[in-house]
């Protein structure tokens, strides 16, 4: 609680308005002798009441002086000056005062010199001006600093120790502002401040929040080099014109940037104990984040040129960011030098980096690297064709079963099998459905996504990455309603035979089927007896007779169980594997042994085809 300002005596000159001190006059219209009188009965720790005075500048060495205890440190108690004026530079550095301190609306019109000054209760100064600058630099507060709404040169707060909360709401500052070194015990609240030169904060250790909302350095850059905030660091709306310097900065408990605005290079490594939100922030030049943090968020942000971002233990949403140049996110497998090196409250959490959302992205300029898309959101993007994933990057895994191909899907997938619309067999093992049923795609957008994925890695030369995204698309295909129904029996076969030509033991174990099948039939079926003998006999008469070339067909009269002999499952193996390369074995056949060998000829060396695709599709590799 700020103490209200005493009842007093005021001046009486017409028209000053300043509290009078002696004979009923302010200080600043005693005469010498009068102000020697009063300057005499100052004692060290008196409380001075100046309110609305007009004093020169040359009447402060005298206070210093008159209440100087022994030890020459000039002492002040409570100190009242608000609406007063200062012509000239006022010099109260290294004063004590023991009592509150009030300057609201008072006018220092050069510059006012409170270094290493101690204030021992609050300064409360709101609408303060100094055009000359005021220095404040190894003060030390021990109530609350209260400089809302006020004017400045420059405003030095340099190696302060402030044990109460700061506040510089709304303040204008035509030079720079200078925090380095300073600790602030309390919550800083640095919002909605005009600065048109440097806001240096490197070094400060703010133990309670900071709030930088709305602020705007508009022709220079902020410095947040080795600053550590224990509390939120919140600054949404922040306008810096030049370079914003992270490199060496903590932020225990989070920091936002919601909105902020940064006309320069954004560079630098910075630890976060919880999430960084850059949502709807806007990069305008390039940008080298390097961040330890287990969230961060750029949610509609922008980037204007080419950008970096490194980064470790984080989850990723990029959900409606705008990517004008080529931007790179990456996962940095060591850990990152510096200030904000240390990694140790992340010691419980895996390094890795999770995509959660590129919706609505346009993937054309964007890199991924060395990154976790096994819970990423794809629907909704655009150009998924032409995004770049470099390294090792991997995608959710489909959940084992009898009857399931292990493989690489989206996350968006496993919502939809998990879909409670589906039946109970059909959604065991694919997790939990999305909680809004309408974040689940439908089979239409999976195809697309699963396509332009394909075509991403087919593009980069990845022809094994990109098989795993061709059998999803084929399995979106499969399952939709909406396809011709003999489309979807043929996209069944050819599922049901070879796993759309990329798993080559299915069709492998389909060939093996059909060449014992073959076996088993041409054994039962297809084998003669024997081979049957060519004879030759005369039709006609006379001169007309003639000789004709006779072949018996084969016939099979042999009981059932003696057909299945070595020697016939010989011939019947040869005649299999003539058909496995598309040949005729010459094998004299029965009539239904004819029709077997024709069929064997014609799925063999398609089933063939099919393991010899799926073996290429899993080692080809780019050229």
């Amino acid at each position: 609680m700020i103490t209200p300002p005493q009842a007093r005596v005021v001046c009486a000159v017409t028209d000053c308005g300043g509290t009078g001190v002696l004979d009923g006059r302010c200080p600043g219209h005693l005469t010498e002798d009068r102000l020697t009188d009063w300057l005499a009965t100052l004692a060290p720790g008196a409380d001075l009441d100046l309110r609305e005075c007009r004093l020169s500048a040359e009447v402060f060495p005298r206070i210093r002086a008159a209440v100087r205890d022994e030890d020459g440190v000039p002492r002040i108690g409570q100190f009242q000056f608000q609406g007063g004026t200062v012509t000239g530079r006022a010099d109260l550095s290294g004063v004590r005062f023991s009592g509150k301190v009030f300057l609201g609306r008072a006018t220092f019109d050069a510059f006012a010199d409170f270094a290493g000054a101690r204030f021992g209760a609050d300064v409360h100064a709101p609408f303060l001006t100094a055009p000359g600058g005021i220095d404040l630099g190894g003060t030390e507060v021990g109530g609350t600093l209260y400089l809302d709404d006020g004017t400045f040169g420059y405003l030095s707060l340099a190696n302060g120790r402030y044990h109460g909360p700061v506040r510089l709401r709304g303040a204008e500052i035509e030079g720079g502002l200078g925090f380095y070194g300073a600790t602030v015990y309390a919550n800083a609240d640095l919002s909605a401040m005009r600065i048109t030169e440097r806001l240096d904060l490197g070094g400060v250790e703010f133990r309670g929040a900071l709030f930088l909302q709305d602020t705007s350095v508009t022709d220079g850059r902020l410095n947040l080099f080795r600053c550590r905030v224990t509390g939120p660091a919140v600054l949404d709306g922040l306008r810096v014109a030049e370079d914003v310097h992270l490199d060496g900065a903590v932020f225990k408990a989070g920091a936002r940037f919601v909105g902020a605005d940064f006309g320069g290079e954004f560079y630098g490594v910075a630890r976060l104990g919880t999430t960084a939100d850059f949502t709807r922030a806007a990069f305008r030049a390039p940008a080298g984040l390097s961040l330890c943090a287990p969230e961060v968020l750029f949610k509609g942000a922008r980037f204007e040129e080419k950008s970096t971002v490194a980064l470790r233990y984080a989850t990723v949403d990029l959900t409606d960011a705008v990517f004008l140049q080529p931007v790179a996110v990456t996962a940095r497998s060591a850990p990152f030098e510096g200030e904000a090196a240390d990694e140790s409250a992340f010691a419980a959490l895996d390094p890795a980096v999770r995509i959660r959302s590129l919706r609505g992205v346009d993937a054309a300029m964007l890199s991924l690297a060395h990154t976790d898309l096994s819970e990423c959101r794809f629907a909704g993007s655009f150009h998924l064709d032409q995004v770049h994933l470099e390294g090792r990057w991997t995608l959710a895994s489909s959940p084992p079963g009898l009857r399931r191909t292990r493989r690489q899907v989206l996350a968006e997938e496993r919502m939809w099998r998990a879909w409670p619309g589906r039946s109970a067999r059909a959604r065991a093992g694919w997790g939990e459905p999305a909680q809004n049923p309408e974040d689940t795609p439908g089979l239409a957008t999976l195809t697309t996504v699963y396509r332009q994925l394909r075509k991403a890695r087919e593009d980069a030369k990845d022809e094994p990455g990109a098989a795993d995204l061709y059998y999803g698309e084929m399995e979106m295909r499969r399952h939709s309603h909406t396809r011709a129904r003999a489309e979807r029996w043929l996209l069944d076969a050819y599922w049901l035979l070879s796993g759309y030509g990329l798993r080559a033991s299915r069709a492998l174990g389909w060939l093996a089927l059909a060449m014992v099948t073959t076996i088993v039939l041409l054994m039962g079926f297809g084998l003669p007896d024997g081979t049957p003998r060519q004879e030759i006999r005369r039709v006609g008469s006379g001169s007309g007779t003639i000789a004709v070339l006779d072949r018996p067909s084969p016939r099979l009269t042999k009981p059932f169980a003696d057909r299945f002999t070595g020697e016939r499952f010989d011939k019947a193996l040869s005649v299999t594997l003539n058909s496995v390369v598309f040949r005729t074995s010459g094998q004299d056949l029965t009539t239904a042994g004819g029709y077997v060998e024709m069929v064997s000829r014609f799925t063999e060396p398609v089933l063939v085809g099919l393991a010899a695709l799926a073996i290429r599709g899993r080692l080809k590799r780019g050229s």
